[in-house]
C-alpha cells in the first residue's frame, strides 16, 4: 500500500507561467528603479546572458538560483560595478525575484485534492525549480520538499528522488510520484521503480519512453485515482 505522494510543482501544482511573469515583472520593476544603469532588461537579454553565463559557468545548470544571481553581478560588472558591489546587487535583485516567485497561481481544485490527500499520505514536492512550497499558501499540505539545488542534480537523475525517499522513509514501490513532465517526472520516477501519474490537462499525446501512464486532467479525479492505485 502507498504510504507517501510526491508532487512536481512547475505545471503540475501550479501555473508556471503566470507565477514566473509575475515575479519577472516585479523583479523588472525593481531593476529600473534602483539600477538603472542596466537599462532595459527583456527577457530576450537576460536568457542571452544566462546562455553566456553557462558557457562559461556549467557547473551552474542545476543551480538556477546561483545562475541567476551570476546573470545579473556580471551585467552590473559590465555596467561598470566593481565584482564585490555586482555580487552584493544581484543578491538583492534575487532576494526581489524569489519573494516574488512564491505567489503562486495554482490549478483548479489543487487545495480541496491536497487537503483529502493529506489525511492518508505524507505529502512532499519533487522540485527542479527554486519556489519554495513552505513559503507559499499551500505550505500546510506538505510534509518535505526536495530541489534539485539542494541534492545538486535535476530529475530525472536519480537524487531527488532518492532524497524524496528518504524524507518520507519508505521504499519506492510505496511513494506515488505526481507530474507533468514525460521525463523528468514519469521517466525519473519508473526509473527508481516508484509508481506514477501523469497530470495532462492538456490532453496531449504521450510521447515518453514506455506505456502511457494512468492519467489525469482536473485535480477532482486525483482522490479516486489515488484510490485505485492504493491496493495492498
Amino acid at each position: 500500500m502507498l504510504r507517501a505522494i510526491s508532487f512536481d510543482l512547475d505545471d503540475t501544482v501550479w501555473h508556471t507561467d503566470k507565477t514566473i511573469d509575475r515575479a519577472e515583472k516585479i523583479f523588472q520593476q525593481w531593476l529600473a528603479h534602483n539600477l538603472p544603469e542596466l537599462g532595459a532588461l527583456p527577457r530576450e537579454r537576460l536568457m542571452a546572458a544566462r546562455r553566456e553565463t553557462l558557457a562559461r559557468e556549467p557547473h551552474l545548470a542545476h543551480q538556477i538560483s546561483a545562475l541567476r544571481r551570476r546573470v545579473v553581478a556580471h551585467l552590473l560588472e559590465g555596467a561598470g560595478h566593481h565584482p564585490r558591489r555586482a555580487k552584493r546587487l544581484s543578491q538583492h535583485a534575487f532576494d526581489v525575484f524569489l519573494r516574488a516567485r512564491q505567489h503562486v497561481f495554482t490549478f483548479e481544485g489543487v487545495e480541496p485534492a491536497l487537503l483529502h490527500l493529506k489525511q492518508h499520505y505524507t505529502i512532499g514536492a519533487i522540485s527542479n525549480g527554486n519556489a519554495n512550497v513552505f513559503l507559499t499558501p499551500l505550505a500546510s499540505y506538505f510534509d518535505f520538499a526536495v530541489s534539485a539545488e539542494k541534492v545538486g542534480q535535476s530529475k530525472p537523475g536519480p537524487r531527488p528522488f532518492e532524497a524524496a525517499l528518504l524524507h518520507a522513509n519508505c521504499d519506492a514501490d510505496k511513494m506515488l510520484h505526481i507530474g507533468d513532465h514525460h521525463d523528468h517526472d514519469i521517466a525519473g520516477a519508473r526509473a527508481m521503480g516508484m509508481p506514477v501519474l501523469w497530470y495532462n490537462p492538456e490532453r496531449n499525446d504521450w510521447t515518453g519512453t514506455g506505456e502511457p501512464p494512468a492519467q489525469f486532467q482536473h485535480f477532482d479525479q486525483l482522490p479516486a485515482l489515488v484510490r485505485g492505485l492504493d491496493k495492498p
